[in-house]
């Protein structure tokens, strides 16, 4: 089984981020995405490279941190995706305009459960159960949200015997932060960070603009040793598709 992350930038290339452009709401007294300006950025080219890459890669479970639903799109990111014959369940998908991680599976049995952060920022993580194993496809945010982390922590405590996999944008780049800091703690539970386990670099670059390592793979030792390879892939970083390498698992 091949798990593919990546955040693609609510494909947005290299260069545009929808964070970056907001417009005062009056009717809710504070700034708010505008998701007008956003749907006329060209996003045709990285949609396009975005469709090639995942056929290239062959993945049996792809995560997209910061995918993107809004009526105000010309296209339909998510149905073009279910075209390559990839499924997804119809709950994810928030209603309105959102930035959201999203999971896709192809051509398996695969149970949607309450992810560990169910009811708290939820649009952020997905949990599925594939191939026996728990799939957490997540999205940490920046700024080390102690109750997101929290709930990750205890899901991950209650599961260390289980075959579970945290994967995605996890924004662990600083030790002095609580992103960084959980996962180094959840190796105190038996977790491995699967990159630097099989012998890579800690530093290795995923993201362009701060150049750290923000994408994981985290995986429980009930599972660390089915793991045949793991890949940071910057391809989607060098050919201008999005500001983040991808995360390749293997699982056997």
């Amino acid at each position: 089984m091949r798990i593919l992350s990546i955040n693609i930038n609510d494909f947005g290339g290299l260069e545009n981020h929808l964070m970056e452009h907001k417009k005062y709401n009056a009717w809710v007294g504070r700034e708010c995405i505008d998701w007008k300006y956003w749907s006329a950025i060209d996003k045709d080219v990285v949609f396009n490279k975005f469709l090639n890459y995942i056929e290239d890669k062959q993945p049996d479970v792809l995560i997209v941190n910061e995918m993107i639903v809004s009526p105000l799109e010309r296209i339909d990111f998510i149905s073009k995706i279910e075209e390559m014959g990839f499924s997804y369940f119809d709950e994810t998908i928030p209603s309105g305009k959102y930035s959201f991680t999203m999971m896709f599976y192809k051509n398996m049995k695969c149970t949607l459960f309450a992810s560990p952060n169910s009811g708290y920022r939820e649009n952020r993580s997905i949990l599925y159960f594939v191939e026996g194993i728990y799939v957490n496809g997540t999205h940490f945010p920046q700024e080390s949200d102690t109750k997101f982390l929290n709930a990750v922590e205890m899901f991950c405590k209650a599961r260390k015997n289980d075959k579970v996999i945290i994967i995605g944008d996890l924004n662990a780049n600083d030790v002095s932060r609580g992103n960084k800091q959980l996962v180094e703690r959840l190796k105190t539970y038996g977790y491995e960070d699967v990159w630097v386990q099989k012998g890579n670099p800690d530093d290795t670059v995923t993201e362009a603009k701060y150049r750290g390592r923000l994408d994981y793979a985290i995986a429980s030792e009930a599972v660390y040793a089915s793991i045949s390879n793991m890949e940071i892939d910057p391809m989607p970083m060098d050919c201008g598709m999005t500001d983040h390498a991808a995360v390749i698992i293997d699982v056997v």
